[in-house]
């Protein structure tokens, strides 16, 4: 093991990018309408079960995004750091 940590961080944000098109992309397409034979306590059951479905989807898609923009802020986090220690360790002139 080197002790060398390697961040190809192209890479990281294409993965991100898609990512971050998959979740936006993601559409849910339920029926509002029950087929056959309802009652309506069951059809509003299922109105309320693909609410709340829409929300928990909703919350899962800001999570994702949340995370994504947190791993890109770390991301260009460690390089800064790491240009800012490369610069520290180049060899100075002594006159």
């Amino acid at each position: 093991m080197s002790g060398e940590i390697k961040i190809n961080d192209e890479k990281v944000q294409k993965a991100i990018d898609n990512l971050k098109a998959a979740v936006e992309a993601f559409e849910i397409s339920l029926s509002a309408d029950v087929p056959g034979d309802n009652s309506l306590s069951m059809t509003n059951e299922l109105a309320e079960m693909k609410q709340q479905f829409e929300e928990l989807v909703a919350a899962y898609q800001a999570l994702i995004l949340k995370q994504a923009k947190s791993t890109t802020e770390a991301v260009a986090s460690f390089k800064e750091v790491d240009t800012q220690l490369a610069s520290s360790l180049q060899p100075t002139a002594i006159y």
